[in-house]
């Protein structure tokens, strides 16, 4: 067996052998390839996990099909698995249990997130998505289906990601009613990630469609957090309900609810219906640097190639810019890649989030979104509408959020501390009136 040590010598030398040869006729192109050996380009930007104190969070395996978590950590999260087979039917749902419960400390919640290569792969969304720090349940995961085509997942597969994000208690948002139509939003328990949000009318949202309700409310935060409007697990479960959008900012006044309808019914909504939740979601402020011009090697996944432009316009909170034309049919998917330069602040992730406006006018959704390294970075484009929706060349297609998050150390246990809320919760009501 041949030693690091030896291994080390001959590629130092192979790298000499090289850069002799290149240096007997340096070309333009032969004396970039020099300056990259001589050079060598440093790892992508990416979360600098090691240098935070990691959150310890125990965790309990229900029964043997389940993951070991210790082995599957990596920066601010951790890949879920089925702990069963499972096919998610054609425009359909599908629940699958992880067997896994954990405990959450408190100052965050469970952010389970789409893995982006299923999106890409299979428009395969997950659904509702918050693990409060008091739930002792097992974790389970709703995917949705958005293509024609079933999809079968395996035992042991990976079905989602839960990330540590970090979040401030529902007690630092100060609200005001807009009239009399409007509730104040509800805490469905002492521990839970965020506060329910009510309706202030009557409403249906139809099958396929989406709905756009009014809360009659404005919300006053933190300057360092934005307010992550999410779905409850219940609607999700029950009836196929899912939020789009979903990031509010201070200037947001009314805040409205978009809700997508997945499901063949339509839903009813009351006034004073229980329809999202409201999380005040920690962020790094951070000026996004516009991409330079490279050839960037196609995809075999994505539909579209797309270089970067010479001004590409990213920047926090603002939007990110399709460099070229193409168009989402309706029902369909597509993938483009952006060059990002901005590096990740330290003890962030990235998230491609959607643009309000979009959603509200055109059902654009992303998918997947969650992303830990800068550079070429594939964005996923859902299309829920029933028409095409075309971009121009440099028009916004989703905006980057920088997500505060903890570097989690799962740890088995046999039992978890018990909580007021306990197992509850997980789709067990539906909706709920005020």
């Amino acid at each position: 067996m041949v030693s690091n040590v030896c291994l080390c010598k001959e590629l130092s030398q192979l790298r000499a052998v090289v850069l002799r040869r290149l240096s007997r006729c340096p070309s333009p192109q032969q004396a970039s390839k020099m300056a990259h050996l001589a050079n060598p380009p440093k790892a992508p930007s990416v979360v600098a996990y090691g240098q935070v104190n990691p959150v310890m969070i125990p965790f309990v395996k229900a029964s043997k099909t389940a993951a070991d978590m210790t082995k599957a950590c990596y920066f601010c999260g951790v890949l879920l698995r089925s702990a069963e087979e499972a096919t998610i039917p054609p425009k359909g749902k599908v629940c699958i249990s992880t067997e896994i419960m954990m405990a959450i400390p408190e100052g965050h919640y469970g952010h389970v997130a789409t893995v982006n290569t299923m999106a890409r792969k299979h428009m395969v969304q997950v659904g509702a998505g918050v693990v409060d720090s008091d739930y002792r349940g097992i974790v389970k995961v709703i995917l949705f289906n958005h293509s024609e085509t079933e999809v079968k997942i395996p035992a042991e597969e990976p079905i989602a990601q839960i990330l540590m994000d970090e979040i401030y208690p529902p007690s630092a948002v100060t609200w005001t009613k807009l009239n009399e139509d409007a509730q104040l939003p509800v805490i469905g328990s002492a521990s839970a990630a965020g506060s329910d949000l009510t309706s202030a009318e009557d409403c249906v949202v139809p099958p396929g469609g989406q709905k756009l309700v009014r809360t009659d409310l404005s919300a006053d935060f933190p300057k360092d957090c934005y307010g992550r409007i999410a779905p409850r697990s219940g609607l999700t479960s029950k009836n196929s309900i899912h939020v789009g959008g979903g990031v509010c900012t201070s200037r947001t006044e009314p805040i409205q609810v978009l809700l997508f309808n997945h499901g063949q019914d339509e839903f009813r909504i009351a006034k004073g219906d229980r329809i999202a939740q409201f999380i005040a979601q920690k962020v790094v402020f951070s000026a996004m640097k516009p991409g330079e011009p490279k050839n960037l090697p196609r995809s075999k996944l994505a539909q579209i190639w797309a270089p970067p432009p010479p001004a590409a316009e990213i920047d926090q909170f603002a939007k990110i810019r399709t460099p070229l034309s193409f168009t989402v049919g309706p029902k369909d998917k597509t993938t483009i890649t952006i060059d990002i330069q901005q590096g990740i602040p330290r003890g962030c992730y990235m998230r491609i989030a959607p643009l309000f406006s979009l959603a509200v006018n055109n059902s654009i959704d992303i998918g997947g979104g969650s992303h830990y390294s800068n550079g070429a970075t594939k964005i996923t484009i859902f299309n829920h509408g029933t028409t095409k929706k075309t971009f121009e060349m440099y028009e916004p297609i989703a905006q980057v959020i920088f997500e505060k998050a903890a570097a989690p150390k799962f740890e088995p246990r046999e039992t978890l501390d018990e909580t007021e809320r306990g197992a509850g919760g997980f789709g067990s009501t539906g909706i709920r009136r005020g």
